[in-house]
């Protein structure tokens, strides 16, 4: 897996590479440990990389967990943890 973001808040972009985990949630049942997985990787220093999906959001409310198929379940978030991000210059998507 390979997170890249061109642009943020300094003059360059990151490159996240060879993650140590790649932490999913499906399931309502996964989303609380998963959290913790988390901020357990951030907590020793880790780098956390990934997007949460509009699904997530059918987890959190009862009534939408129907919506989901099969029953309950939806890919709603994946984050890839990286010990670091390389330094990439903003706008170089050369290779991409």
């Amino acid at each position: 897996m390979r997170i890249r973001f061109d642009e943020g808040s300094v003059a360059f972009g990151s490159d996240f590479q060879t993650p140590t985990q790649i932490i999913t949630v499906t399931t309502l049942a996964e989303l609380a440990p998963a959290f913790a997985r988390l901020e357990a990787a951030q907590r020793s220093g880790h780098w956390l990389a990934g997007y949460a999906s509009y699904e997530l959001g059918y987890l959190f409310e009862p009534r939408l967990r129907a919506r989901c198929r099969p029953a309950g379940a939806c890919v709603a978030t994946i984050w890839s943890v990286c010990p670091a991000a390389a330094n990439v210059p903003s706008g170089n998507l050369s290779g991409w």
